[in-house]
């Protein structure tokens, strides 16, 4: 109750993009988070034949990448078959970008676009916090 007014439950929640669930599990904000990049893939795919590489890689970077990483701090600690759908996700736009077929080891495709894998990346979110405020020397005391 707040201020005398019941609160109704609900099995799932938006947030500020980020989707929670009454079991505290992952999985609907992933299952939400793919629905958005597939159909954003999509467009990816048609717009790569009229772009050069580095206007189809700045198109993932706005249109995909960020998405892909909004509040990962918040969700990074999902489990590893979820962080997996998205190491797919993560591998289909470099096989776009560079007109690869699916032989092509994903590895290559990544050391030649200089990416991160998607499972370092949130680590790196999630430490980016901590390092700021061990550097920062007027950090507050019962941060540092």
């Amino acid at each position: 109750m707040i201020n005398d007014s019941p609160i109704q439950q609900v099995r799932c929640a938006k947030v500020l993009g980020v989707t929670f669930n009454e079991s505290a599990s992952w999985e609907p904000h992933v299952e939400s988070l793919c629905k958005q990049l597939n159909s954003r893939l999509s467009l990816l795919r048609r717009v790569s034949p009229y772009l050069n590489k580095s206007g189809t890689l700045r198109f993932y970077n706005a249109c995909l990448h960020n998405k892909l990483l909004y509040c990962s701090s918040v969700w990074g600690p999902c489990s590893y078959t979820l962080l997996l759908q998205f190491l797919r996700l993560q591998k289909r736009p470099a096989r776009i970008i560079l007109f690869a077929d699916y032989t092509t080891p994903s590895v290559a495709l990544f050391s030649e676009l200089n990416w991160i894998l998607i499972a370092d990346q949130v680590k790196c979110k999630k430490l980016q916090p901590l390092f700021s405020i061990l550097v920062n020397p007027d950090a507050p005391v019962c941060l540092r």
